[in-house]
C-alpha cells in the first residue's frame, strides 16, 4: 500500500487524471480497473475516479511496491504506454465530453491511409484507450476529431469523446461558434489590419486553394466556374521589414485558405513551400532552421455554445507558439 498526499498544484483536479498522471508507465485500463476493483481509496472511502481534489487529501493505492514502482512517476523510464504506440499527446483541455490537443508541426491530422502510421487521431484514441474509449468494442464511439490542421501546421485542435459532442462541436465550428485565431509569420511589412473577402476553388490537380479576386459583381478571370466566398481577417502583431508576425481569424473554413489567402494579399506565410516566396523561405530556413510554413492555430473561442457543450460558453483556450515560430517572434520584438 502507498500513502499519497494532494498537494496545492495538483488540486482541482479529478482522481483519475492525478492517477493516471502518477502511474504514468501503466495503461489506462489498468488504471481505471484498479479504481472499480476499489484499490484505491481517497480519504477513507473507495474512489470512484472522478472526485475533484482539494489540497491535503489521502489517496491510498492498495497495490504491490513491485506494481507501484514499475508503473509511477518515479520510474526512470516513466513513458506513458498510450505515447509509446502512438506518440505523445499534448492535452491543453479535457473534460467528459471533450479534448483540446496541441497539435505539433508534421503530424498528420487523420491518417490518409492505413499505412500512413501515426496521426492525432491516433494518439486522442491512444490517449482516451482503455478508459473511456474501448477499441475493442465495436459498437462504442470511436473519439474524433472536430476539424482539422495542415501536417505542417502547429496549434489547437478539438477532439470529441462522445457522439452528442461530437455533433455539437461539429455544427459549431460550421457555424463559426467556435472562433479560430491563428498566429503567422508573412513575408513583407504589414501595418494595418485587413478583411479579405474574394472567391475560393480548389485545384484538385495541384492540391491547392486558389484565390479568385472579386472586381466589382462581376469574377475576375482566369475561372468562371462555381466558386465559393472566403473571408480572412488580420491584424499585425510584430510589423517587421523582411517579415511580419500577425494575427489571422478565419470567418469562413477552406483548405488552405489562410495560405491562399495571405498569398493573394501579397504576404504569403513564411516557409510555406506551396504558396510561399521561396528566395525569403531560403533565408528563414538558413537563419532560423524554418523547414515548415509558419502558422499555428493559436486560440479557440467558444461562443454562443450549444447542448451538451454549453458550459464552454465564454472559454478561450490558447497553444503557446512552437520554437520554431517562437524565433522570429523574437527577431521581430
Amino acid at each position: 500500500m502507498r500513502e499519497l498526499t494532494v498537494s496545492n498544484e495538483e488540486s482541482g483536479r479529478r482522481a483519475d487524471k492525478y492517477l493516471l498522471k502518477y502511474l504514468i508507465c501503466a495503461p489506462r485500463s489498468f488504471v481505471y480497473k484498479t479504481l472499480r476493483k476499489k484499490n484505491v481509496k481517497l480519504n477513507g472511502r473507495p474512489a470512484s475516479g472522478d472526485e475533484i481534489l482539494a489540497p491535503g487529501d489521502i489517496i491510498k493505492l492498495y497495490l504491490s511496491d513491485d506494481t507501484i514502482e514499475k508503473f509511477s512517476s518515479g520510474h526512470e523510464h516513466a513513458t506513458p504506454l498510450a505515447a509509446k504506440i502512438y506518440g505523445p499527446l499534448a492535452v491543453v483541455y479535457e473534460d467528459e465530453n471533450i479534448l483540446i490537443c496541441d497539435k505539433p508541426a508534421g503530424l498528420l491530422s487523420q491518417p490518409a491511409g492505413f499505412f500512413d502510421g501515426d496521426s492525432l487521431a491516433g494518439r486522442v484514441a491512444g490517449y482516451l484507450a482503455g478508459g473511456e474509449y474501448d477499441p475493442e468494442k465495436k459498437s462504442t464511439f470511436a473519439p474524433a476529431l472536430s476539424h482539422r490542421l495542415d501536417r505542417n501546421t502547429s496549434g489547437l485542435v478539438v477532439a470529441a469523446k462522445n457522439l452528442p459532442a461530437s455533433q455539437a462541436a461539429a455544427k459549431m465550428i460550421r457555424e463559426r461558434k467556435i472562433e479560430k485565431i491563428y498566429l503567422a509569420a508573412v513575408a513583407g511589412k504589414v501595418i494595418r489590419a485587413e478583411r479579405l473577402e474574394d472567391f475560393y476553388y480548389k485545384d484538385e490537380r495541384s492540391n491547392t486553394g486558389v484565390i479568385v479576386k472579386k472586381t466589382g459583381d462581376k469574377i475576375a478571370p482566369p475561372h468562371t466556374g462555381r466558386l465559393d466566398t472566403v473571408v480572412t481577417e488580420y491584424k499585425p502583431l510584430l510589423p517587421g521589414d523582411l517579415f511580419s508576425v500577425i494575427e489571422a481569424r478565419l470567418v469562413t473554413g477552406k483548405s488552405h485558405q489562410i495560405r491562399a489567402h495571405m498569398k493573394s494579399a501579397g504576404h504569403p506565410v513564411v516557409g510555406d513551400v506551396k504558396y510561399g516566396d521561396k528566395n525569403l523561405n531560403g533565408w528563414a530556413q538558413k537563419k532560423f532552421g524554418v523547414r515548415r510554413q509558419m502558422l499555428h492555430a493559436w486560440k479557440l473561442k467558444f461562443v454562443d455554445c450549444e447542448e451538451p457543450l454549453s458550459y464552454l460558453n465564454g472559454r478561450e483556450f490558447i497553444a503557446e507558439p512552437p520554437d520554431d515560430l517562437r524565433k522570429l517572434i523574437e527577431f521581430n520584438k
